[in-house]
């Protein structure tokens, strides 16, 4: 595959800069996220700023460590649509591997298109991790990249293969593999060097040659490769939910993303809310400390919520976004969700903590 595919013209983008102020924002994952400084978004903005000497920019970093497109989905509306993104550059091909191919492609184009709608240029950007090894090493392409390939050329969206260069480099042996990705996911420095170098080299073709295709953006847009993609999202305010117990709302000072979030430490403490649409999210706040969640959709059976607890994950503060229902008959629904110790290795307490609540329409 080669390393960049140009499609639709960053018309925004080309504008802004023209304005004299620029509004970058990024989706995706670990390698993403501005928590860590040597990722590419680092040196992406270093050759910006130099290369457009003048131009104001202003970045909204929407990547999360160890989540996936429904993460920014979810929270695509506060952090890229209200804060007026010119560009977004979406980074789900890692995080998105090991997810159903058809459950990814309804996060992965509701995003897409929740973007488009708004009127932002985006651009997809892969990189790699080491479960691709077997895929890559014949010359072929990963699924999870292929899948998101087709959503590129659908919406006549830019792509770029950040991961490329740096896999060429060790094929033709001019570095080891351990430098550029140490721990078989994430890059060292000279592996965010090497993405960011294949974005900005996107970036120079495009904002210096005429580009005549036209991307597909507000009303606009095809009709959508899956047609239960998940771009039709509300949140669920705090204030309609009912609780019974201990539960309090409390201002979220841990992870930048949220505000506020709705918890509990009390045994067999339970909430209720209804929602309208076919499908239900939560994010919550996660780790060692979070207790078991059983739930009941419309007055059925309480049932287990089965969340894999790792043991890298700390007491709390781990982002775990979970698509509780997806395809249910669309209308109103009733949903309780309780609380108890899990009682299992990697769990010592009983704590919720509930980020956001989000009905999918």
């Amino acid at each position: 595959m080669q390393t960049i595919h140009r499609r639709g013209e960053l018309s925004n983008l080309k504008k802004a800069i023209q304005s004299g102020s620029v509004n970058l924002g990024f989706a995706g994952g670990s390698i993403t996220t501005a928590t860590t400084v040597n990722n590419w978004p680092t040196y992406l903005r270093g050759w910006f700023l130099n290369a457009y000497n003048g131009v104001r920019l202003n970045t909204f970093n929407a990547a999360i460590g160890a989540t996936g497109s429904l993460c920014g989905l979810l929270l695509a509306e506060q952090e890229l649509i209200r804060t007026e993104c010119d560009l977004v550059l979406v980074e789900y091909a890692v995080n998105d591997n090991d997810v159903d191919a058809d459950r990814r492609m309804r996060t992965r184009e509701g995003l897409i298109r929740k973007l488009l709608r708004a009127n932002i240029d985006v651009v997809l950007v892969y990189t790699f991790y080491q479960n691709m090894y077997d895929e890559m090493k014949d010359g072929g392409v990963p699924q999870s990249i292929q899948d998101l390939e087709q959503l590129a050329e659908h919406y006549n969206l830019s792509s770029v293969f950040m991961a490329q260069e740096a896999y060429e480099q060790v094929q033709r042996g001019i570095i080891p593999w351990n430098a550029w990705l140490p721990d078989g996911t994430h890059p060292h420095h000279i592996g965010s060097y090497f993405y960011a170098n294949a974005v900005i080299a996107f970036l120079q073709e495009e904002l210096s040659t005429p580009n005549p295709c036209t991307a597909c953006k507000g009303d606009a847009l095809p009709a959508p490769v899956n047609q239960k993609h998940w771009e039709n999202t509300a949140d669920i305010a705090f204030d309609t939910v009912t609780t019974h117990g201990a539960w309090s709302v409390a201002r979220e000072v841990h992870i930048p993303w949220f505000d506020r979030r709705l918890m509990t430490y009390g045994l067999g403490d339970w909430l209720e809310f209804t929602f309208e649409g076919r499908g239900l999210a939560i994010v919550f706040s996660y780790g060692k400390s979070s207790g078991l969640i059983e739930y009941q959709l419309d007055g059925g059976d309480w049932q287990p919520y089965v969340c894999q607890r790792y043991w890298w994950m700390p007491e709390e503060n781990f982002v775990n976004a979970v698509r509780m229902f997806d395809d249910l008959p669309d209308g109103k629904h009733h949903v309780k969700l309780r609380v108890s110790h899990a009682n299992t290795d990697g769990c010592n307490s009983s704590n919720c903590n509930i980020l956001k609540l989000c009905a999918v329409k």
